[in-house]
């Protein structure tokens, strides 16, 4: 009878300590340049969520809505933490089997007034049921952006110098150096 009890006393004791208010739909990956990035549902959480990577060399991170976005960058592991806004977390187990190149084929320079817009045809098609499509704007004191269809408009902010980045399922499809002029 002291055993069950004993038993159940440290049951109990493990099933409280249980985390179960956080869950993913997978709990590890492997990238390679075939397969340059992750996307990891948020099957369970308090929302208000946040992601971080113990080596940036190897893999990084980002969240958008419910799913954590995987980007592989060089052979290795990491380990990416995520937490809700309860502090209930879940860890992501991440191997990069081989170094992922991440550059661009071309880099092409922008001239732009402050002030004025205008617009770039990024791609020749695109597919936005099947793909994601975002810009990133490494300034937006210089520039801001948008993407409409298979374009992005360019907004002169500020006076400087700016990179400016399209992505397609998170692989940078073009890049754009752009400098305001008054």
């Amino acid at each position: 009878m002291k055993n069950l009890f004993i038993f159940c006393l440290l049951l109990i004791i493990l099933t409280g300590c249980e985390n179960d208010d956080l869950k993913l739909n997978r709990y590890a990956c492997t990238l390679n340049p075939n397969e340059t990035y992750a996307v990891i549902d948020i099957t369970k959480g308090d929302g208000g969520y946040k992601a971080d990577t113990d080596n940036q060399d190897v893999a990084v991170c980002r969240i958008e809505d419910n799913k954590i976005i995987v980007l592989g960058i060089k052979a290795g592991d990491a380990t990416i933490t995520v937490v809700d806004k309860n502090n209930n977390s879940a860890e992501i187990k991440v191997n990069v089997s081989t170094t992922i190149p991440r550059v661009p084929a071309y880099i092409m320079g922008v001239e732009i007034k402050k002030g004025e817009t205008i617009g770039i045809e990024f791609a020749d098609e695109i597919d936005t049921e099947r793909k994601t499509y975002i810009s990133e704007v490494v300034d937006e004191d210089v520039a801001i952006t948008t993407l409409f269809d298979k374009f992005l408009f360019i907004r002169a902010i500020d006076v400087g110098m700016t990179e400016i980045y399209v992505s397609e399922d998170y692989w940078i499809i073009s890049a754009y150096s752009v400098t305001v002029i008054e």
